[in-house]
């Protein structure tokens, strides 16, 4: 992989005309790790493994970069992640994970992994569309409740799967990690992202004892992030179900009460976020959506302990339910959905 010299410093004075553009320009990539990618790197200038070519930055997993690439054998695009080998090994256990999960209803495939590339350890996998958090800012900053609860519905399936079949804890749930399918299965909703996921452990004698993480920090997200995790306690199902709680919640809400946190009273904002989390009782954390979110939480929080497997039939019913009570109908019409299609309607 060659990169083009550095760009020099601009310079303080009047900004000459702009240039005409090719007529076929690609896309920059920009990339925060200062040896993958400079600003002025385009994706013409790199072809990884004589065999992909990169086309454009999509943005950074839990370590890595990761490019829509276009494989040159098949012609095939994909998702193409390049993690430094000075930094510590992590693709090789996300590769692990996810060929565990490689074939199952929602769960990318794993197209292509080599340790050495270069400078580089390389994962490809199958290319999907946005995430939830992208279409979440382009639907205004929230969902309806019909396209929350149809959220909801599949993704308790993936984790039903991954846990139940693989013993894997996800350990990062967040809306970037939830991406779109794209073509035929563009309604259906992909769990990715497993480079902090890890199998599950097992309590020694008590089931409600938790084992302290020997962790520098907090894995995980923080907004999103279970309270165990935020006490550096070992995570397991329980804490995959209290994450993907928030983020539901945060989706037909707009918000949590600890999404902008202040300090106060010598609190900083990120102990105001653990602080909130703590007092924070379900009925004051569902106040204005369905009252399936009440009863999610209650059983998450309060009746699941440490080491047991979820009901995740009783959740999903517990969903469906409500989806059924309020008359939807399962016709895979999202908000973004509409969305698009009145954006179209004005155009014609």
């Amino acid at each position: 992989m060659q990169q083009p010299p550095q760009p020099q410093q601009p310079q303080q004075q009047a900004q000459p005309q702009p240039q005409p553009q090719p007529p076929q320009q690609v896309e920059q990539l920009v990339s925060p790790t200062p040896f993958l990618a400079p600003p002025t790197l385009t994706a013409q200038d790199i072809i990884v493994d004589g065999r992909f070519k990169l086309l454009s930055y999509l943005g950074g997993g839990s370590f890595g970069q990761v490019f829509k690439a276009l494989d040159l054998r098949t012609q095939q695009p994909l998702a193409l992640k390049l993690e430094n080998r000075r930094d510590n090994d992590r693709m090789t256990s996300e590769y692990r994970m996810t060929e565990a999960l490689d074939r199952c209803h929602g769960f990318p495939r794993v197209l292509y992994y080599y340790a050495k590339v270069d400078d580089f350890r390389v994962l490809g996998l199958e290319l999907l569309g946005p995430s939830l958090g992208d279409l979440r800012r382009y639907c205004g900053g929230s969902f309806s409740v019909k396209t929350t609860l149809m959220i909801a519905i599949q993704l308790l399936a993936r984790l039903q799967h991954m846990h139940k079949n693989c013993h894997l804890v996800h350990r990062d749930l967040k809306p970037e990690n939830f991406l779109m399918g794209i073509g035929r299965r563009g309604h259906m909703v992909y769990l990715t992202d497993m480079g902090l996921s890890q199998a599950k452990f097992v309590a020694p004698n008590d089931p409600m004892h938790y084992r302290v993480v020997v962790e520098p920090g907090l894995v995980g997200t923080p907004h999103w992030a279970s309270l165990a995790a935020h006490r550096l306690h070992a995570q397991t199902y329980r804490d995959d179900l209290e994450s993907l709680g928030y983020i539901l919640l945060e989706f037909v809400l707009g918000g949590l009460p600890w999404s902008n946190p202040q300090p106060v009273d010598g609190l900083t904002p990120a102990q105001r976020r653990v602080h909130l989390k703590q007092l924070t009782t379900p009925q004051q954390l569902c106040q204005g959506a369905p009252d399936c979110f009440r009863q999610y939480f209650d059983y998450v929080t309060t009746q699941l302990a440490y080491n047991d497997v979820p009901d995740y039939k009783r959740l999903i019913k517990m969903f469906k339910k409500e989806f059924w009570d309020r008359r939807y109908q399962f016709d895979n019409v999202y908000d973004w959905t509409r969305r698009r299609y009145a954006e179209f309607r004005v155009v014609d």
